[in-house]
């Protein structure tokens, strides 16, 4: 197949191109390619403006391994439509049923692991943005959808011209075709002769989306209102304007919030004094940094209030999407519901000098000994320093028992080591798996937390121990 020559379908992408700024001259841009008709569409409309926009593309294809046989057969449509335009192309396979996450639908995680893939692509190919082929009707359809789920208005703003791909790459999310409709994509399909795939699972009305495409928008626009399309897509105009509003007092929220690639945690305070919007900017934001989803139910905004109102800790709302919301004495988690790990019951014996390795436990604790106390007794709560003559035995490392006590440093007398934990705010999920330094008398160390009082160094301490853990 040769490069389609220019015509008003292709000039109306270049057009929308050069409004919005999505690509400069000299980009590198990677096409992702489905096979189906809009995807076609908009890799045969950019190999007609490459030369003339100054830019490189190549094809970028992820097989789910959802369909069998058709999945294959569409990795093959476009390997070919590739090598019949000479241009590159990348394709990664996966098992998308095997590497769903706890509490993640086939969907959310096929959206995600295809998105990982081509920022991966994209940012270790030194490309510029990665296009896909959404259209007007894709636009209404999602618009409707938020709105079903209850959003706010100013969470129907629909799907952006550009965006970053994922939280801090530089590579851009662009979609040229957002100006365009499905019946002008066909027909340019039709005016070049070219063929696409259809993939069946459009037509499974086990999806909401394809509810919406098929059922819902044409009752809409057969028995009430026949240009809902261009109503939905005026209250997008209307909800992004107001979205930026709100999503800066979010996105400050967020950056003074400890952020992880799991977890997104914030005082309960900060959100208390916040005004309603600012907190829900706070949420959606929170959840846009741990996955890529676009709006979120106001049913999962609600879940977030009611632990803001909570008293005591270790309660938990789901938000959907494979993702809850936890309170945590005076902080609120925002995580992935992914499996707990097993507690481990391994011992493991300590050298007295040296490292030792706690793999059940991700951690080394290194032990050195001292002839006499440092005269500045520097502390953290990685580092333990103790009395080496009221050590009692061998010293091991491991995670709590039932009946476990502990005499804490400066504490009047030994405690039950989980009283001593909630006192010390320790999330209740991860107390199994907090290790324990102990000699045969008993809980030496806490890691993190605290040493026993039996150890601690005084005036009339002769020999030091010191134990660094590494990874804690």
């Amino acid at each position: 197949m040769e490069g389609i020559p220019l015509n008003p379908f292709a000039s109306l992408i270049e057009e929308d191109i050069e409004t919005h700024g999505l690509v400069e001259r000299g980009d590198r841009v990677i096409v992702a390619v489905s096979g189906g008709p809009d995807s076609v569409a908009l890799v045969l409309a950019l190999d007609s403006l490459r030369h003339e926009m100054g830019i490189e593309i190549e094809l970028a294809h992820v097989n789910h391994g959802l369909r069998g046989k058709e999945s294959d057969g569409d990795e093959r449509f476009v390997r070919d439509l590739a090598a019949s335009l000479r241009l590159a192309v990348t394709v990664t396979r996966h098992d998308v049923a095997a590497e769903r996450r706890r509490g993640e639908s086939v969907e959310s995680a096929a959206r995600r692991i295809r998105y990982t893939d081509l920022a991966e692509l994209a940012e270790r190919g030194g490309a510029a943005s990665v296009a896909v082929g959404h259209t007007r009707d894709d636009q209404a359809e999602t618009i409707l959808l938020w709105l079903l789920r209850g959003s706010r208005v100013s969470d129907l703003g629909g799907m952006a011209w550009s965006r970053p791909i994922r939280i801090g790459s530089h590579v851009r999310l662009i979609r040229p075709m957002l100006n365009v409709d499905r019946d002008e994509v066909e027909a340019f399909l039709e005016e070049c002769g070219a063929e696409c795939r259809r993939d069946s699972s459009n037509l499974d009305q086990s999806f909401v989306r394809n509810r919406i495409r098929h059922d819902l928008l044409p009752m809409l626009e057969q028995a009430y209102h026949p240009a809902i399309r261009e109503f939905l897509l005026r209250m997008g105009e209307m909800g992004r304007s107001l979205h930026e509003e709100v999503a800066a007092d979010g996105r400050g929220l967020v950056d003074e919030a400890e952020t992880g690639p799991d977890r997104v945690t914030v005082p309960v305070q900060v959100l208390r004094v916040v005004r309603e919007s600012a907190r829900e900017a706070f949420l959606r934001e929170a959840v846009c940094r741990l996955i890529d989803v676009p709006s979120l139910s106001a049913a999962a905004v609600k879940r977030l209030a009611s632990l803001l109102e909570a008293e005591g800790s270790n309660r938990w709302a789901p938000l959907g999407n494979g993702l809850r919301a936890r309170r945590v004495y005076d902080k609120i988690v925002i995580e992935r519901e992914t499996a707990r790990p097993k507690r481990s019951t391994a011992v493991v014996r300590i050298r007295k000098s040296g490292k030792t390795a706690v793999p059940d436990l991700g951690i080394t604790i290194e032990a050195r000994r001292l002839s006499k106390p440092p005269k500045r007794l520097k502390r953290g709560p990685d580092t333990a320093l103790l009395d080496a003559d009221h050590i009692d035995g061998d010293l091991v490392v491991r995670t709590r028992r039932p009946g476990d006590r502990f005499h804490a440093l400066g504490a009047p007398g030994g405690r039950k080591l989980k009283d001593v934990l909630i006192d010390r705010k320790v999330p209740a999920d991860q107390r199994d798996h907090l290790p324990l330094i102990c000699d045969d008398a008993g809980i030496l160390w806490v890691v993190g937390h605290a040493i026993a009082d039996r150890v601690k160094v005084t005036d009339n301490t002769t020999r030091v121990l010191r134990l660094h853990a590494h990874g804690i």
